[in-house]
Order: C-alpha cells, then structure tokens, then sequence
C-alpha cells in the first residue's frame, strides 16, 4: 500500500505541474480569440485548439481517468471495511482515500477544460 501511494504521488506531482502548464496554455490561446471575420487566423486558431486538446489536455485527462479507475477498488476496500474515527484511524488508509478524491478533482478538472475547449471549437 505504502509503494503504491508513493508511486502515485511522484506521478500526480508530474501530473499536475504539466496540467498546470497547458491550463497556462488554453487560457492564453483563449484570450487570443479572433474576430468570425478573420478565417485565416480563425483556422490556424482552431488548428492550435486541436494540437492542444490531442496531444496535451485529453492524454492527460485520460491518464487522470486511468489512474483514478486502477486505484478504485482498493479505495472501495478501504472504506468498506474501515470503521470512522477522530481520533484513531490509519494514517494511511485515510491518505490513500484523500488521494483518490483529489484525483476525482482532477478528472472533473481536465474533462471540464477539455469541454469547454470543444465548446470554443464548435462555436
């Protein structure tokens, strides 16, 4: 349990950094937004919304979605078989829980911003 927690965390460390730098990236391309009028630059516009959703946002949003489905159900396990309590509780098994919740924050994160970069494409 503890090499598994380990394992995860060093991968949502890289993660999350490079999460951070493409969010850095959508919000600048969002910004950036050409008038309906320009087509030229409306098309290369939504050409750097494709490279951005294939080859950086949804890969990582499916990596987020893979780890959170593999690390389920030993979440699942814990908090079945645990027994609530303030004051004593496993240290780890509770770590692991507050991991995969994070995680769920995640998905619902990169899947939110991979919409939301759809939507600007259709529009």
């Amino acid at each position: 349990m503890a090499e598994t927690l380990s394992a995860v965390s060093v991968l949502l460390v890289f993660l999350t950094v490079l999460l951070s730098s493409i969010e850095q990236n959508v919000e600048t391309i969002l910004s950036k937004r050409p008038q309906q009028e320009h087509k030229d630059k409306m098309r290369k516009y939504k050409r750097k919304i494709k490279n951005i959703l294939c080859f950086k946002l949804i890969p990582i949003s499916l990596i987020y979605t893979i780890v959170f489905y593999t690390l389920l159900p030993s979440t699942i396990e814990i908090i079945s078989v645990s027994t609530f309590s303030f004051w004593h509780f496993d240290t780890l098994n509770t770590i692991f829980v507050f991991v995969e919740v994070g995680l769920l924050g995640l998905v619902i994160y990169s899947i939110s911003k991979v919409i939301t970069l759809f939507q600007e494409l259709y529009k």
